[in-house]
């Protein structure tokens, strides 16, 4: 046997290292022994890890079990993974003050699990990455440390479907809390982030796909928590370039740089060779969530025939004066799609109270329209990069605050007055009193 990092063979893993490896690990997992109240999961749990690492091509729980020396009555393996009242949460909060290395980037990714039947929990047709496309399959939201070469993992939730937490009947089957409700992965992700600091980590920037990356929630999200990233998005993603009129696409923008703008980079080895790829960095202003974005979001990851009646629905809903009839009818649309279209599904759900914030927030109709029409922040900041755009050379941040001051000067002599400006006072204590029911 031999230990392998990467492509270089580094070590040769003779009979007592490997027995020594053993030891290290059983070592490691009497720290956990506290996470399990009672002798019985104490055996249990001990008899499933031998399972794990036992030579069984299938990891079932009969064929673990007959691979066992020392295998005990099967009704207690099974009754410890299906019934027994065990907490996940304190294993991991062990597993991460276990880590050595605490600053790192977090990194954050969707595992897929291939199933073949519909009963195990949260399994249904969506997106798995182990098998590159759209199947059956159960889907974790992971989040890892990446520190000094190596990955440690912090963080693993399952998600549950709304098609699973929306039927009654299938949650009492499984068990799943009544208290559970459905939770979007980026909810989800931003909650094993919130985790990880609070365990005393150190995150200096995190990473993400572009099922992520292109939610605007989820990078608004990371910021008021204080922390850099660096996402994928989507090539449909929207922009505005400095000294460029309109917003351009992310593909447009790729295509139109030039070749000298580009480089090559090598960040890592993969099962498949070195994983390399050319970048190019612009500066670019990317758009918020808007309702023409997000219709137009939707209906890219539809057929033809079906982008009618979807179009009609989701107009409909921004056309609506009451919040909670419209943010029903939008989870309807999103359980309507989620078996034969997902991805239209997560793009309903990707967002849906920040776009609906305006008609939740019961203001008057003249300063609704105007709201959802106007979008000051973009304004200012065009007006105030005009400004500034012959500024070659910046010598330190007074130079950089007093531009900006000139350019909001500026700026200010070209806004209009909102239509319903009388009504600001409560758009303020609105959010207010909204946070104030929610607890915030």
């Amino acid at each position: 046997m031999y230990r392998t990092t990467g492509f270089r063979t580094v070590a040769r893993m003779t009979t007592d290292s490997a027995r020594a490896l053993l030891r290290r690990v059983g070592r490691y997992l009497d720290r956990f022994s506290a996470c399990f109240s009672r002798q019985p999961q104490r055996e249990a749990v001990r008899r499933y890890l031998d399972g794990l690492f036992n030579d069984s091509e299938r990891k079932s729980m009969e064929a673990m079990h007959g691979r066992l020396s020392d295998p005990g009555q099967y009704q207690a393996l099974q009754h410890f993974i299906t019934h027994s009242p065990w907490d996940a949460t304190r294993v991991w909060t062990q597993l991460r003050t276990t880590v050595p290395v605490r600053t790192g980037i977090l990194a954050i990714d969707d595992t897929g699990f291939p199933k073949q039947g519909t009963h195990s929990v949260g399994v249904h047709r969506q997106y798995c990455g182990a098998l590159g496309k759209i199947g059956n399959c159960q889907v974790a939201v992971s989040s890892a440390l990446i520190a000094d070469g190596r990955t440690w993992p912090l963080a693993w939730d399952l998600y549950l479907p709304a098609a699973w937490m929306d039927d009654p009947a299938r949650r009492a089957t499984v068990g799943i809390p009544p208290t559970l409700v459905f939770r979007e992965k980026w909810r989800m992700a931003l909650a094993q982030v919130r985790s990880v600091q609070k365990a005393g980590f150190t995150i200096t920037g995190v990473v993400v796909d572009a099922d992520y990356g292109s939610n605007a929630a989820f990078r608004a999200g990371l910021e008021r928590l204080g922390l850099a990233y660096g996402v994928a998005i989507r090539g449909g993603a929207t922009f505005a370039i400095a000294d460029v009129p309109g917003r351009q696409t992310a593909v447009a923008i790729a295509d139109s740089a030039p070749a000298e703008a580009w480089d090559t980079v090598t960040w890592g080895a993969g099962t498949h060779g070195p994983l390399t790829a050319r970048f190019c960095a612009v500066c670019a202003l990317c758009r918020r969530r808007h309702k023409a974005n997000k219709l137009r979001n939707v209906l890219d990851h539809l057929p033809e025939r079906q982008r009618p009646w979807v179009k009609a629905i989701l107009q409909r809903a921004y056309r609506s004066t009451d919040g909670a009839a419209a943010t029903r009818g939008l989870r309807d649309l999103a359980t309507r799609l989620e078996r034969d279209h997902p991805s239209a599904a997560a793009s309903v759900r990707e967002g849906l109270e920040e776009t609906l914030t305006i008609l939740s927030l019961g203001l008057s109709d003249a300063l609704r329209r105007s709201l959802s029409t106007t979008n000051a922040a973009e304004s200012l900041i065009s007006r105030t990069r005009h400004v500034k755009r012959n500024v070659k050379r910046w010598r330190g941040g007074q130079m950089v605050l007093r531009w900006v001051a000139a350019g909001v000067l500026e700026a200010v002599t070209g806004f209009r007055r909102i239509t319903g400006f009388r009504e600001m006072p409560p758009l303020i204590a609105a959010p207010r009193a909204r946070d104030q029911r929610l607890g915030r």
